[in-house]
């Protein structure tokens, strides 16, 4: 299999004081697994990488791996550079994660990734935007509406705790970085 650049995604480490893990020991852990062309994004949890080997047996051997360097558990979603160039090319260039707009794409596992899954979402129609794309779902919102958005309840979803959420500045940013190590 000829070699693919890869996002990892991880879900949960750095935020709210818990679970704390370095970018520069997770970087570490990527190289000495053999993974190449290693980078971090940001100290939320995007790694970007290249490697042979397909997703499936990357996240399971990261996961398995994370857990043996760093002592927990953290959900770890991997894309390929052709996924992240899908998610980033649906979102719309005019939606902006800023003062104005909200815009988060929610990744979602691999026994999931369905159009169905928006029918698990309780939005309002004329205030949120929910769109599926290659394993994700994009959710925009202008952030006057934001009290008002069903996504607020969105934490209570039992999918809540099987994705991994970037704003879409993260996103076209990670894509930026995973062509320009291609």
């Amino acid at each position: 299999m000829a070699a693919t650049i890869y996002v990892a995604l991880l879900r949960g480490i750095n935020v709210g004081g818990n679970h704390k893990v370095p970018m520069p020991q997770l970087k570490l852990l990527f190289e000495n697994l053999g993974h190449k062309k290693v980078a971090t994004y940001i100290n939320s949890g995007n790694i970007i990488f290249e490697s042979e080997l397909p997703t499936t047996s990357l996240e399971s051997d990261l996961t398995n791996a994370f857990v043996e360097e760093f002592g927990f558990s953290a959900a770890i979603l991997v894309r390929s550079i052709d996924q992240i160039k899908t998610t980033a090319d649906g979102l719309d260039p005019l939606w902006e994660n800023n003062s104005d707009q909200k815009t988060d794409v929610i990744f979602l596992p691999n026994d999931i990734k369905s159009p169905s899954v928006l029918k698990t979402i309780s939005v309002d129609p004329v205030i949120d935007t929910l769109i599926y794309v290659d394993g994700a779902i994009i959710w925009h919102i202008d952030r006057s509406n934001y009290s008002r958005s069903g996504m607020n309840n969105f934490i209570k979803n039992p999918l809540y705790k099987k994705v991994t959420v970037r704003n879409c500045n993260t996103v076209r940013k990670v894509h930026e970085i995973m062509q320009s190590i291609d």
